[in-house]
């Protein structure tokens, strides 16, 4: 979730979709998903070769059309790079 500098408590309603560590964020921002399966991983890659501008935000506006969010304790995740 994304947050305010100088206010812990302003995350709500947007976040980032991240395709490597940021290690800045280690402590301050929390993980609540992760993409499973060859199809979300393709989909990572179509997000992450969009034109993006000079302040590396996308030149086009990007639509999540479909989100699919399954109750289930995740298996464990390998250490990221």
């Amino acid at each position: 979730m994304a947050l305010l500098e100088d206010d812990p408590d302003s995350a709500s309603c947007q976040f980032f979709i991240c395709n490597t560590r940021q290690k800045d964020w280690d402590g301050r921002y929390t993980v609540f998903g992760h993409l499973v399966g060859d199809e979300s991983n393709e989909t990572l890659d179509r997000l992450m070769s969009a034109e993006v501008d000079e302040s590396n935000r996308p030149v086009r506006t990007l639509h999540m059309r479909t989100v699919r969010i399954v109750d289930a304790p995740p298996e464990p995740i390998a250490d990221l790079p």
